[in-house]
């Protein structure tokens, strides 16, 4: 009898969840979270009993018992000094997420959610392929500053999910081949993944922007600009990872929106389509660097990756570089689904995860 696998993933607005009977979905459902009520909590781990009701809410909705999983596996949480790979929900993690030893994210909440409905029945809860995975050579570390560090930080679980997909197509293992990955959704993010480890990546706030985000941005300009105009941190924030991006030029965040009016003879959207496609093309090009340009293919995968006018155009700019492939979308619930049955099977190594002393 297939294992049944309960898969939560919340997101800053919407939690999605999902019933899986071994490799089959039966249902999957994304619940909304208006702004007020998202509003009226103070922290991130505040929303847990929230979220937990909602997910047993829509549980109770499609006639499923928890008495009947297997298993429950959350998205995982930005969670400090933690390896890419399969996690069971332990004390340390709840304590870590619990107590903000953590980066604040939505993301948080998936391990807390898993543990509680686990618990209540009985069956072990995990985590897979955290944003802030961390399998980066040292190198990568410096920044510039001996102040300042540079981290992990991508989209982790897509990117190796898309991984083995592409390298399957090549009848090769995902650890057999090297491959510049871009996931180009509501935030953009590049890693250059050395034989099934991501050892650099450029994070969101490093290099191309994005609908909603505006990467990298002349420093001395944006240090210049914060002193004169006295802008609090909140605001600076807000400008950099919300109003940012292709948001910041176009007033929208919805790059089909762009690409329509690039079309209908818009020139400052177009310019601003062209210079998303230039800037990704170049966070392509400095992950191909990394590792030293030996690249077996190029892979264009999330949301944005269904224009045919952004991924040509990319294609175009790096195709010299090795094959380029196309993966749209992100199916997260099937990968962390795929990794909860390697776990409960055994083809995964399930690890622990601790706190740091």
């Amino acid at each position: 009898m297939a294992e049944k696998i309960l898969v939560i993933n919340p997101g800053s607005t919407s939690t999605k969840i999902a019933l899986f009977d071994g490799e089959n979905q039966e249902f999957v459902e994304s619940v909304d979270h208006p702004a007020e009520v998202i509003g009226s909590f103070k922290t991130i781990p505040e929303q847990l009993d929230m979220r937990t009701d909602v997910v047993r809410d829509t549980l109770k909705e499609h006639s499923v018992s928890i008495d009947g999983l297997d298993a429950v596996i959350g998205r995982g949480g930005m969670l400090y000094n933690i390896k890419a790979g399969g996690y069971k929900v332990n004390d340390d993690m709840v304590k870590a997420l619990m107590t903000g030893q953590c980066y604040p994210h939505a993301s948080n909440l998936g391990a807390l959610i898993a543990s509680r409905i686990a618990s209540q029945a009985g069956i072990p809860a995990f985590i897979s392929d955290c944003v802030t995975a961390d399998e980066w050579d040292d190198i990568a570390r410096i920044s510039g500053s001996a102040a300042l560090t540079r981290v992990p930080g991508c989209h982790v679980l897509n990117q190796k999910a898309v991984g083995r997909i592409v390298a399957g197509k090549y009848n090769r293992s995902y650890d057999e081949v090297n491959m510049v990955i871009l996931h180009m959704g509501g935030g953009v993010s590049v890693g250059a993944h050395d034989h099934g480890k991501i050892v650099d990546n450029v994070r969101d706030d490093e290099g191309a922007f994005s609908p909603q985000r505006t990467g990298e941005l002349p420093l001395m300009q944006f240090l210049q600009m914060a002193e004169r105009e006295h802008y609090s941190i909140d605001q600076l924030k807000s400008m950099v990872r919300g109003k940012g991006g292709v948001t910041s030029y176009l007033g929208t965040a919805d790059m089909r929106e762009v690409e329509k009016r690039a079309g209908s003879g818009d020139e400052k959207a177009k310019q601003v389509l062209d210079a998303f496609i230039y800037q990704v093309s170049k966070d392509a090009g400095a992950m191909a660097s990394v590792l030293s340009f030996d690249v077996d293919c190029i892979v264009l995968t999330g949301g944005i990756a269904y224009s045919e006018y952004v991924t040509s155009g990319i294609s175009a700019r790096i195709g010299k570089i090795a094959p380029v492939e196309i993966v749209p979308g992100e199916d997260e619930m099937n990968a962390l689904s795929s990794a909860c049955l390697a776990m409960l099977r055994g083809e995964m190594e399930i690890k622990e995860y601790k706190l740091k002393q």
